[in-house]
């Protein structure tokens, strides 16, 4: 993945310096000597240039992989403490619900047996 996208950079670059290059030779009117001169000091510092640009982005590749990483384990965390939150309160709900619910039987249960709570008129 770093390879294809540093490739096509440098290959960017490197089509960016020969058009330079020879924009620069068209409209310098320096000597071809100086021109040859120039064009050889920029070549030479092509490689050198290309190895800076890469580690530069190797570098920034890497920082970016640790933000990532760390920030996936806080959401990862986060998301953890929430669902036993969310868990928890389901749980309570539903203990709270059941004791509700055997509540109302227990208020109709002693209904039916208590002969004072009659219905008949």
């Amino acid at each position: 993945m770093a390879g294809k996208g540093s490739g096509a950079f440098l290959g960017g670059v490197l089509l960016g310096g020969a058009i330079g290059a020879i924009a620069g030779m068209w409209i310098d009117p320096r000597t071809t000597r100086r021109v040859r001169r120039t064009v050889r000091e920029t070549v030479d510092q092509l490689p050198e240039f290309a190895h800076h640009v890469s580690d530069t982005t190797i570098e920034l590749s890497d920082r970016l992989r640790h933000r990532v990483t760390a920030l996936s384990q806080d959401l990862q965390d986060d998301w953890q403490g929430t669902s036993e939150r969310l868990r928890d309160a389901a749980a309570a709900g539903w203990e709270a619900s059941r004791r509700e619910y055997q509540a109302v039987i227990d208020r109709h249960t002693d209904r039916e047996v208590d002969p004072s709570h009659t219905t008949d008129p």
